[in-house]
């Protein structure tokens, strides 16, 4: 007896459909941010490099990623005792279990950024980078060029214009900005508060 390999096929292109279908559920929604929102709502701004990434739990399970700066300037805020700035975010892996939030930037260690950080949640310690990875700038270093910065957005992010409430296409930033004039016009809107 023959068996029909119709029914396969149709469950399989009805599978990619429901797929293609939910892909745009797992998007966060984005409202841009100007660099002086970024700076207004900031609780601390750090230009550093990342020392360390660890996942921990709450004990309600949520799981969060406390990051470690090693600031080369602190724009905005103040650091640890010891210098450091620390700072735990929603989302991360620990074990087997990812816990994802679209849109959020992550540090890696060892990668050089500023970073406008957000206040975190009294109750657990732990926040978000200001306007998720709109918020974080990688730093690039190129022989016999100045410093510069881009930000780093993340993937299952669709921004929004907040004047109109439309969906916006990210602009390419080319090679970025000069991270000096970037890092002076935050201290001069930091000095105007």
């Amino acid at each position: 007896m023959r068996r029909s390999r119709a029914l396969p096929v149709a469950t399989l292109a009805f599978l990619l459909a429901v797929l293609a279908l939910a892909a745009p559920l797992f998007a966060t929604t984005i409202v841009v941010l100007s660099d002086d929102d970024l700076v207004d709502r900031a609780q601390r701004i750090v230009h550093g490099d990342v020392v360390s990434k660890r996942a921990a739990a709450l004990p309600d399970g949520r799981i969060y990623t406390e990051y470690v700066f090693r600031p080369r300037e602190l724009l905005k805020g103040a650091a640890e005792a010891d210098g450091t700035v620390v700072f735990r975010e929603w989302g991360g892996e620990l074990g087997n279990v990812r816990y994802v939030i679209p849109g959020a930037g992550e540090f890696a260690a060892g990668e050089e950024v500023v970073a406008f950080l957000g206040e975190a949640d009294p109750r657990f310690g732990v926040g978000f980078t200001v306007g998720l990875s709109l918020g974080k700038f990688r730093v690039t270093r190129e022989p016999g060029a100045p410093p510069r910065v881009r930000r780093a957005l993340a993937r299952g992010a669709d921004l929004v214009d907040p004047a109109t409430g439309r969906r916006v296409e990210p602009t390419d930033e080319g090679p970025g900005r000069d991270l000096d004039a970037f890092k002076a016009a935050i201290r001069a809107r930091v000095g105007a508060k």
